[in-house]
């Protein structure tokens, strides 16, 4: 089941043993026998009824590659979009790079950190070293929908900020005459729906 927090996938996780046909014996005895281990079998008697297990959200690790110190300069779309059309309208940067990014310069885990702290989650932080990180990107890179690569631990050795000399040279937003917005005025507007009451809960500095 896919779909924000708060949708309703838990509830009907949780509802599927009731609908499900009862455990056959081979099977109630081994999940009988797991439940009597961890102390939750009833005296006298097998576990009947398919089980439900809901791990808590915090179960999970979120993983900082290379430490979490790359650097970043977030850009909200809509100053991209602007710069865009100001390039055009000038006819003047056909020969030029220009290096658009945000306001501020934010670490990797500093972004993770804001994310969390935005949806009112918490996860443990695991840092990763590079030669670690290179054999899970190898390794995770087989998989059909890869959530991580080596080509992706290799970006992240590298900063992704603007340049001293693009900003001397004016090919960044200040040189356009854009002043970027910042993630703070923006980015909580798209993950409140994440937070642990999903889109119903809305987070400080939101309007209702």
């Amino acid at each position: 089941m896919v779909g924000p927090p708060g949708a309703g996938k838990s509830l009907m996780a949780a509802c599927l043993p009731g609908i499900l046909p009862e455990l056959s014996p081979g099977e109630a005895l081994e999940v009988s026998m797991v439940a009597s281990v961890a102390g939750l079998l009833p005296e006298g008697g097998l576990i009947r009824a398919r089980p439900f297990r809901a791990p808590h959200h915090s179960a999970s690790m979120a993983a900082l590659i290379g430490g979490g110190q790359t650097k970043f300069t977030p850009l909200f779309v809509g100053d991209l979009a602007e710069a865009i059309a100001r390039l055009i309208d000038k006819g003047e940067a056909s020969s030029l790079t220009y290096e658009l990014g945000g306001p501020e310069v934010f670490s990797f885990k500093q972004l993770m950190e804001f994310t969390l702290e935005t949806i009112g989650r918490k996860r443990l932080l695991v840092p990763v070293p590079w030669p670690i990180a290179k054999v899970m990107g190898t390794v995770m890179g087989l998989l059909p929908f890869a959530p991580l690569t080596a080509d992706q631990v290799e970006l992240l050795k590298t900063d992704n900020v603007v340049s001293e000399a693009a900003a001397r040279e004016g090919r960044d937003l200040t040189g356009l005459g854009i002043t970027g917005r910042s993630i703070q005025g923006i980015v909580p507007s798209y993950l409140y729906r994440y937070r642990r009451a999903g889109q119903f809960t809305v987070p400080k500095g939101i309007p209702e």
